[in-house]
């Protein structure tokens, strides 16, 4: 099986503590950080496969929190293991040179939590900029029968090789860094439908996205959730969903 894209979790430290992380709860949350030695040694792996990936990914966890980011976005490309590097980050630091050479810069956008780091962002990084809506609460979308994943993805924490995101945030069916790798890529892929509760690429998915979605103990259905997702925000649905908390509250 040929693999394009490698998503790379170094850190799962954050500078932020969103209630509604992704991260929250998963195995992923408590992942240690990465040495010099264990990102050197995942590009070693690569070489020897003979993987060449079309993308790789830094996320986390805040990737630039990791101390080696730097230094690894720039090893990657150096060693020719992929034609393109992408850090998903929040956007929020001090100096926009800590991205590097970096490709793409994928920033989330959390309203007026970050915004005010945009304008200076995009001064230095100009087109490499992609601000990317919030997708932390799932919002309803059409759907196929079709999984609309390519699989063609790996991802590697905490010490382990899974074979998509999802494997790696709740630590499922991964393999250990040191063990016969290769042998685990070679074996089948993963069931998408069964794995991927917020993939919205297949009706098994998209019935888990609409059922009722349990946030700091509050229960909050689809709709009530995509008004939190709206950019700019729909002040009018906005208040109606405050009147509509408050009034649980009181219940």
């Amino acid at each position: 099986m040929q693999y394009d894209h490698l998503t790379l979790f170094p850190t799962m430290k954050c500078n932020l503590k969103c209630f509604n992380c992704a991260n929250k709860g998963t195995k992923a949350a408590t992942a240690k950080d990465w040495s010099l030695d264990e990102l050197i040694s995942i590009a070693r792996m690569i070489k020897e496969f003979g993987f060449h990936f079309k993308t790789i990914t830094f996320g986390g966890g805040e990737p630039t929190l990791w101390p080696y980011f730097l230094y690894a976005t720039s090893y990657v490309k150096a060693h020719n293991l992929c034609d393109k590097v992408q850090v998903l980050t929040n956007g929020i630091v001090k100096d926009p040179n800590v991205y590097g050479t970096t490709d793409v810069v994928r920033v989330t956008d959390y309203g007026a939590v970050n915004r005010y780091y945009f304008r200076e962002l995009r001064k230095h990084l100009g087109r490499r900029l992609h601000i990317c809506p919030s997708v932390h609460v799932p919002l309803p979308m059409p759907y196929t029968e079709k999984v609309s994943c390519s699989l063609f993805h790996l991802a590697v924490l905490n010490g382990k090789v899974y074979k998509c995101c999802t494997q790696a945030k709740h630590d499922i069916d991964g393999c250990d860094i040191n063990d016969n790798v290769l042998e685990y890529l070679q074996g089948p892929a993963p069931d998408k439908s069964e794995l991927c509760h917020t993939c919205y690429g297949n009706k098994h998915a998209y019935e888990k996205v609409a059922a009722p979605l349990t946030i700091q103990g509050q229960i909050w259905g689809v709709e009530e959730a995509s008004v939190l997702m709206q950019f700019p925000f729909n002040m009018k649905a906005l208040r109606t969903l405050y009147q509509k908390l408050r009034s649980r509250r009181g219940r």
